[in-house]
């Protein structure tokens, strides 16, 4: 049999709902194809020709879509008066398939088919594109391992695509659909598609929630389709299903898919990246001995082992000192003043909780590289607009930050810092007055002169802090003000979009693949009576910090961050050891190397790579600056030549 006189039939394929699939062969162009065939019989004549037109629907927007993930469309032609699709040949077989086979998956296999589709929904929704029929029939998985049933269904290399764009539309498209028909399979419906209010990106996601949750569990969170597909419908209208007791570690993914309310459930694009982080965790670290994969977790945290860790509000004075000096030499150099008009500032409360929410935890990527996380991108410039102007300057902070110059009105100016910090630094207690915003702890510290401060605490106990600083001048509400509405959009990213990328700073830098623990031996520390050697290593390993165990308490640190050249203003001009360097006692009881390692310019700016050592304690300042003197000595022996 051949159809439009160059497609030869072949085998069946399968057969559904919306039409028969067989394998065919292209002879004008030598190719094997899929052939569909839009199933009719049986409907009436006004039924039959939306069906018609939804064929030629899904092929205009199918076609359009081009991801390695998605089952392309190759043409639509009309044969007999029928629509006819034609489709990649994937040799492969329907998830739905494998399930009834095998009734669940373990949660390594089923993460590697979430991510493919996560991606697939992914470049869907970029082009405004709805699927509305997420399930695992329309799920292919293309492996040689599936055919055994004491096997692994999905190895390395295995592609999964997405397929049966038949009921999806394009956002700007008018909906079709039969009279009295419902669009979809019930059982992976979201509640609000099954309650009569529509479908969009949303309840795709929940349909994918659904769909993991049925591959882990052998049956969809509500159970498959019964005689009473009105019952069916009030249980998944209602919400809240019973949680998962099978997903291991794609518990949070698919608790996060299938909340009740759509506007909780992370982007296509965020699970991707989470399903693809723990698939990649998993390859990294192989199971032996079994006979089915699990997903590789990380190891429980432990804080016993670690160096003591300061309290909340020494913790951050020990920064002050650092950031004072940065927002200084830039306010001088006149690099983060923001020409434009700007708007009042709400003096709100400085330590009122935020908004707290009762959503499930949060899907954020685990971090696996801290050298590509762009602390930038928790920075958004137009939440802070309402605030004043603001500025990101990436080459003005610690290697694991980033800051935004703000103008404030008035012509006051203010720093916002986003930090990242490691689990080791994290604070036990996190202290702070708690809240939960979209699921993520958010710990909001009293003001203190001239900063406000806010951590969010990450799933995999990475967190992140935003802290806004002024070089005098500006209140410590309005500080606050800055520091919250900069917590909350950062959540807003973390929680759809997650943390974004940069390309590693050691592609420029001399020192960002030197871990700062290793500059300074055992021998060298002892400089510093009764400091302990045991070293607390920050975030990328760019700080490294020490603190004494008994006397009157010091704590020791190296830095690496970027800000404009060393001037006056760092303190007295210093040799260390050949390398000209700047020594500045503070008020605040600390004193401060800086050691220039290279030189470079942004935009026309000249800025500097630089390596702080800092000391803070109550000592004379001669005491506490040769210290810090006698540190800053050995780290220069063991840097880079400076560029």
């Amino acid at each position: 049999m051949r159809v439009a006189g160059r497609y030869r039939m072949h085998e069946k394929l399968g057969e559904g709902g919306m039409g028969t699939v067989w394998r065919a062969t292209d002879e004008l162009l030598g190719r094997e194809v899929a052939v569909k065939r839009l199933k009719v019989m049986g409907e009436n004549a006004a039924d039959a020709a939306i069906a018609r037109e939804r064929t030629m629907r899904e092929a205009r927007i199918a076609a359009a879509l081009h991801h390695p993930n998605i089952v392309t469309i190759f043409d639509v032609i009309v044969e007999d008066g029928e629509p006819w699709l034609i489709m990649e040949y994937l040799p492969s077989r329907s998830l739905g398939s494998i399930l009834r086979e095998r009734t669940a998956l373990p949660p390594a296999e089923v993460a590697v088919i979430g991510a493919q589709v996560a991606a697939a929904l992914a470049a869907a929704h970029g082009a405004g594109i709805v699927h509305r029929d997420v399930k695992p029939d329309n799920i292919l998985v293309a492996t040689s391992g599936f055919a055994v049933p004491d096997q692994p269904v999905l190895g390395r290399g295995s592609v999964v695509k997405l397929t049966d764009f038949g009921i999806s539309h394009a956002a700007t498209a008018q909906a079709i659909t039969a009279t009295n028909a419902l669009s979809g399979t019930p059982a992976y419906f979201a509640p609000e598609t099954a309650r009569g209010e529509g479908t969009g990106p949303q309840t795709d996601l929940y349909s994918l929630g659904a769909t993991l949750y049925a591959a882990v569990e052998g049956n969809p969170p509500f159970g498959s389709i019964s005689d009473n597909l009105f019952a069916m419908l009030a249980r998944i209208s209602r919400g809240n299903p019973p949680p998962p007791r099978q997903a291991g570690p794609l518990t949070e993914t698919v608790l996060r898919l299938t909340a009740d309310n759509p506007d909780t459930r992370p982007s296509a694009e965020l699970v991707q990246q989470n399903l693809q982080s723990l698939v990649t965790m998993n390859q990294r670290t192989p199971n032996i001995g079994r006979a089915e994969p699990t997903i590789a977790t990380a190891p429980p945290l432990r804080y016993a082992a670690q160096p003591p860790a300061p309290s909340a509000g020494r913790f951050r004075l020990l920064l002050a000192a650092l950031v004072t000096l940065v927002v200084a030499a830039l306010v001088v150099a006149g690099i983060i003043v923001v020409r434009g008009a700007s708007t009042t500032v709400a003096n709100g409360p400085t330590t009122t909780a935020a908004p707290t929410t009762t959503a499930a935890a949060p899907v954020v990527p685990a971090v696996t590289d801290p050298r590509t996380v762009d602390p930038c991108s928790l920075i958004d410039v137009n939440a802070l607009a309402a605030l004043g102007t603001a500025l990101v300057d990436a080459d003005n902070a610690v290697f694991s930050g980033c800051a935004a110059g703000i103008t404030l009105p008035a012509g006051k100016y203010a720093t916002l810092f986003a930090d990242m910090e490691n689990p080791a630094q994290l604070p036990d207690p996190v202290g702070g007055v708690e809240s939960r915003i979209n699921g993520l702890l958010v710990a909001a510290y009293p003001p203190e002169a001239a900063r406000c401060e806010r951590r969010i605490v990450l799933p995999d106990r990475n967190s992140a802090r935003l802290y806004a600083v002024s070089s005098g001048g500006v209140e410590s509400s309005t500080l606050c003000s800055i520091a919250q509405t900069a917590a909350e959009s950062a959540v807003r990213t973390l929680t759809t979009k997650g943390l974004g990328t940069r390309s590693p700073i050691a592609e420029t830098s001399t020192i960002a693949d030197l871990a700062a623990c290793t500059l300074v031996s055992p021998a060298e520390l002892a400089v510093v009576p009764n400091l302990d050697t045991s070293a607390l290593s920050g975030f990328g390993g760019w700080t490294c910090t020490w603190y004494t165990t008994s006397g009157n308490p010091i704590t020791l640190r190296i830095d690496y961050y970027r800000r404009a050249p060393l001037s006056d203003s760092d303190g007295k001009a210093v040799d260390l050891r050949g390398r000209a360097g700047r020594v500045l006692y503070t008020p605040n009881s600390d004193c401060f190397a800086n050691i220039p390692q290279r030189s470079y310019n942004v935009a026309g700016e000249a800025r500097a790579e630089v390596v702080g050592v800092l000391a803070y304690g109550s000592q004379p300042e001669a005491e506490l600056c040769g210290y810090v003197t006698e540190v800053a000595k050995a780290v220069v022996s063991r840097l880079p030549p400076a560029s």
